[in-house]
Parts: C-alpha cells; structure tokens; sequence
C-alpha cells in the first residue's frame, strides 16, 4: 500500500500543517479499503469480490465483514464497478483465515520420472488437474516402482494458487528381478556368493558383479573340471527396490555344485531294446527296462502297446480307437457319443436326454355291453414317472362304436363313454345314442400334464334303458417336457 504523507514544507502555518495531515489520513484510509478488496481476488481478469450477510446475498457490499466470516462471490465487470445489488448471483461461504495444507500426485514407471512443475489450485472449490500421466489415485502393488510429487497451497478464500511440486520420491518400490547366475570355473569346494552394486531392472545387466559369475551355464570343457570332486556351481539371487531408501536390495543364495556331465551316460552291458540302460547327454533321451515312480509321472504323449491301471483318473481321453471287452465308467461325457448299435439288457435311465421321449404307452380295443344298467370296465391303469430332474404330459387319444343290440323301437336314449381319470386329469369322451339298431361313433384327444407318481386310469363304460354295446380303442402316451 502506498502511504500518503504531509507536505514538508517548514514555512506553513498550524492551521495549514493540521488540515494537511487531516487530509492525507483520510486518502491513506480510502487506499486501505481498495488493497483490501484487490487483495481478496488474485485473477488476470477484471472481477470484483461482492460480500454478503447472508447466503442469497439480500444485502451486498464490496467490504468484507468485520467479523472475517459471512458469504462471498466473484464478478467480472468491464470499465466501472458494479451498482450494487446485482441479481443472479451464487455466494459461497467466506473466510478471511488463510490456508495451508498439502496435496499428492502419483505415477507408477521403473525409473524417477522428472519434476511435473507447478499446479493450479481454486481455493473455494478445492479444484486442480494432475499433471500428464500423473494420477490423484494412489495406485496399487503391481510389479511397477510407485512415485509420488507433492505440492504446499498457502492462500485465502478467492484465491487461486499456483504451486511448484516436488521432486518425486519413492512411494514403494514394484520391481523385482530374480534368477540363476553360474560360476565359470569348476571346482570342488564351493565359491562364495557374488556381490553386486546395481542390477537393470529392464536388460538384466548386472553393475560390479563379482568376477567369474555369468547367465549362461558352463559346459565341461569350459569348466576345467579334472576329476569327479570338480563341481560346477549356481546361485539364485533377488533384486527389489527399498521403499524407504530407493536403494537397491540384494539377497544371494547359496552356491550348489552339480557334478557335470560331459558324454552319454550308459551301463556296461547296455544293448538297446534288450540290455542295460542308457541316459543320452545332449537329447535328454533315456532307456530303462522297468521303471517304477512313486510320486507323479507327467508327460506329453504316451506310446504304449498295453496300459494295464487299476484307475486311469483324467479330464480328457482323446482316442481314434478303443478296443474293450467291457468298458466301465460311472461317466461318460462328450459333445457327440456316436455308435452303432445299442444293446440294454438291464435299466437304461437317462435324465439329460431332449423332450418328447416317450416314458410309457398304454392302449388297446376294448368292449362292454349292458343290459339296461350301467355296466363299465378298466382298461388300463398306469403309474406316471416320478423324477425331479423332468416333468411328463399324457397324450389321449381314444375312438368308440355303440350299437343298439335288441332293435327296440322306443326313443329312450343310452350313453358309452371313454374317460381318463386321475390327480390333476379328468378327460371323458362319451356319446348318446336314440333309435331302432341305432349305432353312432364317437372319440376325442387331449394332451394335460401329469403329477409325479401319481395313478391314472382309463375307463370304458355304457349305460341306458336299452341293451347296448361299445367297442373302445384307445392309445396313451406319456411322455417328457
């Protein structure tokens, strides 16, 4: 703020030097005000701050209140302030205390990646970007180092600030390398484990490895081995990043030796296919006459002219031809079973098979006749399917002829009826007949849903004042849905 003084002039009166000073105390007031209202909005454009009592801001004033708390807005305005009250306007809540907390970003990559530089903060509504390829979210272990950056936001209501972030640091360390190196002198007692001041993470190249260690394994000639003591040696090692240092961390195993083979490994008498056994160097490959494993024997392919087990446990068997005198199996699964001939001596019980298989068919020609009172007769009697994994529906068709047998002339009618009855099912079909040697035909169909293991029986009858007979036919299905 710049402060207003007086005149120096040593020749004015009193009277002069009192109304000077009342004066300049006066315009250094007005400029306190200004800087304090400049001061309340840090921005490139021209905007005013507008403070209110109250959060629909019914009373405005281009002065903070007293107490530092109440509600505050930001105006853009061009030339000339703002008559006030403006309309329109969203306050926030105000306070005149400053600020001062932290704010992380992260990023995972292999190596320390360079300073992200600054970052923009609104202070009222806590708002700010990340920088590129940088996250808020701090991300999870997943075999990649950790970096965090952070940045220090000191400032006031209406602000916005720009902060310089740090220099990343090590948030925790990901990568890891391991493996086997090989010592390339062959010797009996074992050497001492290697040291190392760096390891690449990304080639594998080691920084002041100990001499005489290398990746590649050694071969007998390289060796120098020159009796059966002379062993070649291997170390494992882990490499990883510490989380609170950045250092590099090293842990070695220890040395085994192995006694190197040169040549092919074989018997004295071996003869192969009929003597002694032989290991083959260079292809791995080997001959035994019997061999026994006790733990797991794993192998890409199998010849053999027979394969005697008590138990063959396996997800797939895949086979141009089986030949068997009986083959047993508590499951037989695949997408297509295709035989020739199938030949079921006992129960064959299939659940999974498609719908519309038939369970059962009941049916036949049937007859009755009366003399005047009713006179019925069973046809047959069935027993429906009673399984969880389906449910089954009865397919009814039925055909029938009533004939009037003693040719009486009188026109009292008589009745023959065909009917299946049951839990859930009550189909009749029935036909009256009138007249001298009258003879009429009747039938029907029905298709209804059955109860598990319910009893369903088909009935022939006829009734009436005339000596009848009926001749039935008739044919049911179940089957399943």
């Amino acid at each position: 703020m710049t402060v207003n003084q007086p005149s120096q002039n040593p020749n004015k009166d009193s009277a002069t030097a009192a109304w000077e000073l009342e004066v300049t105390q006066a315009a250094n007031d007005i400029q306190h005000q200004i800087d304090n209202i400049n001061q309340s909005v840090v921005t490139s454009k021209p905007q005013v701050a507008i403070y209110s009592n109250t959060q629909d801001g019914f009373t405005q004033s281009f002065t903070p209140p007293a107490s530092g708390d109440g509600f505050v807005t930001y105006f853009n305005y061009t030339d000339a302030l703002p008559t006030l009250p403006v309309s329109g306007l969203t306050f926030s809540a105000f306070s005149d205390e400053e600020i001062d907390y932290e704010i992380q970003q992260y990023i995972e990559t292999a190596n320390r990646p360079v300073n992200p530089g600054t970052v923009s903060y609104v202070i009222n509504s806590g708002a700010w970007t990340s920088s590129s390829s940088w996250t808020k979210v701090k991300p999870t272990m997943a075999g990649v180092n950790v970096w965090t950056s952070k940045a220090q936001i000191i400032g006031s209501a209406g602000q916005t600030v720009v902060a310089k972030w740090s220099n990343p640091s090590l948030l925790y360390g990901g990568q890891i390398g391991e493996g086997t190196l090989y010592y390339t002198t062959a010797q009996a007692s074992a050497p001492s484990a290697p040291t190392a001041s760096g390891y690449d993470f990304v080639t594998g190249v080691f920084t002041g490895l100990t001499s005489g260690w290398q990746y590649v394994p050694i071969t007998s000639a390289m060796g120098g081995g020159v009796t059966i003591s002379d062993k070649h040696w291997q170390v494992s090692f882990h490499v990883e990043v510490s989380e609170t240092s950045e250092d590099q961390i090293f842990t070695w195993g220890t040395p085994v030796g192995f006694i190197p083979i040169g040549t092919t490994l074989q018997s004295d008498n071996f003869s192969s296919g009929s003597a002694g056994w032989q290991i083959v160097r260079n292809t791995g490959n080997a001959e035994f006459n019997n061999v026994t494993v006790r733990g797991s024997l794993n192998a890409d392919d199998i010849t053999a002219g027979s394969l005697a087990a008590a138990r063959i446990a396996t997800t797939t068997i895949n086979a141009a031809n089986i030949t068997t005198g009986n083959l047993s199996a508590s499951r037989l699964y695949g997408g297509t079973l295709t035989v020739g001939d199938v030949t079921v001596s006992g129960t064959f019980a299939a659940k999974n098979l498609a719908t519309g298989i038939i369970m059962s068919a009941n049916g036949g020609q049937y007859s009755v006749s009366s003399s005047g009172n009713y006179t019925s007769a069973q046809m047959f009697q069935f027993t429906a399917a009673n399984d969880a994994a389906f449910n089954t529906k009865l397919l009814f068709i039925c055909s029938g002829v009533i004939t009037n047998l003693d040719g009486h002339p009188e026109q009292t009618s008589f009745t023959s009826s065909i009917s299946v009855t049951g839990t859930g099912v009550n189909l009749a079909f029935s036909k009256a007949c009138v007249g001298n040697n009258a003879i009429r035909s009747f039938g029907g169909a029905g298709n209804v849903s059955l109860t598990k293991g319910a009893t369903y029986t088909a009935t022939l009858g006829t009734s009436g004042h005339q000596t009848s007979g009926t001749v039935g036919n008739i044919m049911a299905v179940e089957y399943k849905v």
